[in-house]
């Protein structure tokens, strides 16, 4: 069990790198500023560097998600649940063609999964604040993207320099992600989230797996972000994507565990108004309607399947 376990976490790192990492890059893709084969290699390289570089410089976010996961005697079997939660809830978003928040739907997995096992709610204070941080992210990007787009009036190479943006963009994601499932990961070896105990195979294995599954590209959520939401150019997409990396920076810096595609959709909203365009309100809601479905959907899925575990056990 603690083997599958295992391989099912890194299933969900490979189905984040697939279905989350995209957003990264589906702004420079969708204003023509880098093709989107070129875009899916450079979003695999900088996923990999951005997970190794936040194992080495900074494991407060590892170390929340560490924190997280204390299932008493059902460690292996609840892990795996919520781990197969994840996966389910990233597979359905993707071919819905919606970003998918994987840090959000592992913290509604272990809420579920606690209920099920202790009939209360011991994480709900964590759930509340990851809530509070998607909110404070997701206004931080809109806020950025609106004032970098507003204050761009200089005739500069922009379609050049999305290829630095995205890049940036795609390293934060990495570093992001990277931290969340190299903290579950450590919690399965049974190893303490400090940098002195963890072996090297772990953050590399993280960062391999994590660019694997950027490469696979996510057409689907390329299109939903950077051809639907709103119209793409220069200006917006590069306001976007700096938004998007300094918002994830600062997110990084006080230890919170975001979601790269809440924080894009966010930015790239925000980067229209700044550019006086409209946003496409159907598009919009179906985004935000899935930042906040993952919570109840995620919880549901993984209370049924540790209750129907704990009713065959019986």
């Amino acid at each position: 069990m603690t083997f599958l376990a295992i391989f099912l976490a890194y299933a969900v790192l490979f189905v984040n790198g697939w279905t989350d990492a995209p957003n990264s890059i589906a702004t420079a893709v969708s204003s023509g500023a880098i093709n989107y084969k070129k875009a899916t290699y450079l979003c695999g390289a900088f996923n990999f560097l951005g997970a190794i570089f936040g194992y080495l410089t900074n494991l407060s976010i590892a170390k929340f998600v560490f924190n997280l996961t204390d299932f008493g005697e059902h460690t292996v079997v609840g892990a795996s649940i919520v781990f197969l939660t994840m996966t389910l809830y990233g597979i359905i978003t993707y071919f819905a063609g919606l970003p998918s928040s994987e840090s959000h739907a592992m913290l509604c997995g272990i809420v579920g999964v606690g209920f099920a096992i202790t009939k209360s709610l011991n994480n709900a204070k964590k759930v509340g604040d990851v809530f509070v941080f998607m909110v404070f992210s997701c206004f931080l990007a809109f806020i950025l993207g609106y004032i970098i787009r507003r204050i761009l009036r200089w005739n500069l190479p922009y379609k050049r320099l999305q290829i630095l943006s995205c890049s940036l963009t795609s390293y934060m994601h990495g570093y992001q992600s990277g931290l969340k499932f190299i903290g579950v990961i450590l919690f399965l070896f049974g190893i303490s989230a400090h940098k002195e105990n963890i072996p090297f195979f772990i953050p590399l294995s993280v960062s391999l797996v994590l660019g694997l599954g950027a490469l696979m590209g996510g057409k689907r959520i390329i299109h939903s972000m950077g051809d639907n939401l709103t119209k793409i150019d220069d200006r917006v997409s590069f306001s976007s994507d700096i938004g998007t990396y300094f918002s994830l920076v600062i997110c990084s810096l006080l230890g919170m565990p975001v979601s790269t595609g809440n924080i894009k959709c966010l930015a790239i909203m925000g980067a229209s108004y700044g550019n006086n365009e409209k946003i496409n309100k159907k598009t919009a809601t179906r985004l935000i309607v899935s930042f906040v479905a993952v919570f109840p959907i995620c919880f549901l899925i993984s209370y049924f399947l540790m209750s129907l575990f704990l009713h065959f056990k019986a």
